[in-house]
């Protein structure tokens, strides 16, 4: 980046070197037509500074300047043209021949100063002007040759007052000049890259720079002047090589730009294409936000199409009622009146059978839409649907009949295409989100689960106890707990709260408190399922129930008591018989009934037990586990059978084994969780800490 301070001295030292040229030039006419044989070398020197000056300052000032903004320099440029041809035209407007003969008076001298200068300076503008705009496309080192050129041209005057004047050299450099400006002006390629908007301004601009620059060579070379002017312009051959480079670039420029108006919509639409697939690209990856992808869509066909309106609604099907994400240049009225007259007449429309987009020439005409008073003339349609299933609709209005020409139209289909595929991508990065925050919020409630459940049980040299787990990819509402009463019996519970994830787990968060604090107060099997129910209806919605299997083991009376809510067959293997028994009573989950009529439902059982007597507990997610065909479940036999060949195992490793028998028998796939507790009665003496 250039220095700020550096380059404010440059165009001040250049600034000055002009004033002064000009300053010297004036002085030069007002002393040289009195006597102009004294001072020709002064002339010529003050001549080349001029020119030298001149071409620095105008090319510093427009230094970086390309077709951005060039419609503004050539604005800038035909109010000069204007003013110089106005300066060379006033004398002849204010003065008569026979004064302008006479002798010169102040006055005309400092007139003439003022017109060479401007006539000077607009040239110079005019080629610099066309250097700056199209030269740079060209080589570094062809462009430092063109400058080298320029400033020989413009320092010739000086060679002359030496007399060193060759004509030969002068005409070789004069034509290397001139073929190396020429060889410019036919590189057009930035009037291509011009918006609808600047073509035409440019164009107008340029008509106007052709015809001021060929009435300025006219008048150089063929002066109708009554004076001639002190710089002798039509043997100058700076002047005359800037003045046809000014004429060249601008009438060349016009005509190519011209020509080039037809296809110019084509080119504009295709760059509008290209900016509107960039613009949703890059929307789609920053918001990720369909709202936003579908107001680029309306924004920009709008635009390309020069259509007065435009918005996107999501289609109801059952309803007229559609949601309008986006609308520019309508009423929402109007939308209402033309999305009901598209619901109520859809054999008149038709826009199931349309293949790309449906257009309505002209609303008035149309024996539905025209019973309407709408601000659009004609209606441009266009379905699309996205990943999801969902339908939607872009509509174009126009403010006149035939608005959209079959060209525009397959181009707004073309932007549909590229916003459909850009919003199915959102649709599945949404999807993914989804599915992201989904694992988030499973992992959450996996995490709630584990902390629910003891993550120790109590030591007794008369029982083994442990339990143990496999969470499914849903969240259960399988919960167990262990309890030591006061007389040191052991209260067992294994519950599973009905539905699925993360509502069911914060119900067992919920159970968890009421279970706790009514194992608290050591209550009977049958107490303990009572209070349990009126809990659960007075906290729980309607249509949640939770089924329950409540124990309690006096180790001392070697007896077990319990009562089942609903929850899966208790199952004992007695040592002393060598069986295994499936204890099925009746029994209701909790919150299905309230009050006495639950309470009547209870059936409480005892059960003797011997050392080596196994006790298992667990929830249906055992029982019901299916092969991966889904047609035959784990079922109560197999579980009682792996429970009677590991019999020797103690309760941590028969959990375990029991476990890998269902994931073996199940495969990868565990639809529910699965939990059990055993308990496995030891002889005296035995003590094994399983936590």
């Amino acid at each position: 980046m250039k220095n700020p301070i550096a380059h404010s001295l440059s165009l001040t030292w250049l600034a000055g070197l002009i004033t002064l040229g000009s300053f010297g030039l004036l002085m030069l006419f007002l002393a040289g037509y009195r006597a102009p044989v004294y001072l020709p070398n002064l002339q010529a020197f003050t001549e080349a500074a001029f020119y030298l000056g001149t071409f620095f300052l105008v090319r510093q000032l427009l230094a970086g300047l390309g077709s951005f903004h060039a419609a503004e320099h050539l604005l800038r440029l035909s109010v000069l043209g204007l003013i110089t041809l106005a300066l060379l035209l006033l004398p002849a407007v204010l003065m008569p021949r026979e004064a302008a003969t006479a002798a010169p008076s102040r006055w005309l001298l400092i007139m003439k100063g003022l017109q060479s200068a401007f006539l000077v300076f607009y040239f110079t503008a005019g080629a610099v002007a066309g250097y700056q705009i199209i030269g740079r496309q060209g080589s570094a080192r062809s462009r430092k040759a063109l400058l080298l050129l320029y400033t020989c041209l413009a320092a010739l005057p000086i060679l002359q007052a030496w007399g060193l004047d060759i004509p030969l050299l002068n005409y070789a450099l004069f034509a290397t000049a001139g073929a190396a400006g020429l060889s410019l002006l036919f590189r057009v390629d930035w009037l291509v890259s011009l918006d609808s908007k600047l073509r035409k301004s440019t164009l107008f601009y340029l008509l106007a720079l052709s015809f001021l620059s060929g009435i300025l060579l006219l008048k150089t070379f063929f002066p109708e002047l009554h004076y001639e002017l002190p710089i002798h312009t039509a043997e100058s051959h700076y002047v005359v090589l800037t003045g046809f480079l000014t004429l060249g670039f601008s009438l060349i420029s016009a005509l190519f730009l011209l020509f080039h108006l037809p296809v110019a919509a084509i080119l504009d639409i295709r760059e509008a294409e290209k900016k509107h697939l960039i613009e949703v690209g890059l929307e789609a990856e920053k918001t990720h936000d369909l709202h936003t992808l579908l107001a680029t869509l309306a924004r920009q066909t709008r635009s390309s199409s020069s259509a007065s309106a435009a918005w996107v609604t999501r289609v109801n099907n059952e309803s007229p009622e559609n949601g309008y994400p986006i609308v520019e240049g309508i009423s929402l009225n109007d939308i209402k009146r033309i999305d009901y007259s598209l619901h109520a007449h859809p054999g008149h429309f038709q826009l199931d059978r349309a293949k790309d987009f449906l257009f309505v020439r002209d609303l008035e005409k149309d024996p539905v839409l025209g019973n309407h008073v709408l601000s659009i003339r004609s209606l441009a349609i266009y379905p699309f649907s996205l990943q999801d299933g969902s339908e939607w609709r872009l509509c174009l209005g126009f403010e006149v009949p035939n608005g959209l020409n079959e060209h525009l139209a397959r181009e707004v289909s073309h932007f549909v295409g590229h916003t459909r595929l850009s919003a199915s991508h959102v649709c599945t990065l949404q999807e993914v989100a989804a599915k992201a925050r989904l694992e988030k919020d499973i992992s959450i409630g996996r995490e709630m689960q584990k902390r629910l459940l003891p993550k120790a049980f109590p030591l007794s040299k008369k029982a083994d106890i442990a339990a143990d787990g496999i969470s499914a990819e849903e969240i259960g509402g399988d919960y167990y707990d262990c309890h030591v009463m006061k007389d040191q019996s052991i209260a067992v519970l294994m519950a599973d709260v009905s539905g699925k994830g993360t509502p069911a787990a914060l119900h067992v968060a919920e159970m968890k408190g009421i279970f706790q604090s009514l194992m608290l107060s050591d209550p009977e099997p049958e107490e303990f399922l009572s209070l349990a129910n009126r809990a659960v209806n007075r906290c729980f919605d309607k249509g949640m129930f939770i089924t329950v299997l409540y124990a309690v083991i006096d180790l001392d009376k070697q007896e077990l008591r319990y009562v089942r809510g609903g929850h899966c067959p208790l199952i004992h293997y007695n040592a002393k018989e060598h069986k295994i028994h499936t204890l099925q009573d009746d029994g209701l989950g909790l919150g299905i009934i309230n009050g006495e009529s639950f309470d009547k439902t209870l059936m409480s059982r005892k059960v003797k037990l011997h050392a080596g007597d196994i006790i298992v507990l667990y929830t249906d997610g055992i029982v019901e586990s299916r092969t991966p065909d889904a047609f035959e479940e784990f079922g109560y036999e197999r579980l009682r059978d792996c429970i009677y060949l590991n019999m020797e195992l103690d309760s941590k490793s028969l959990n375990k084994k029991i476990l890998r028998e269902v994931q073996s028998f199940s495969g990868s796939s565990i639809r529910d969780d699965m939990s059990l507790m055993t308990i496995k009665i030891k002889a005296n003496g035995q003590n094994k800490n399983h936590n």
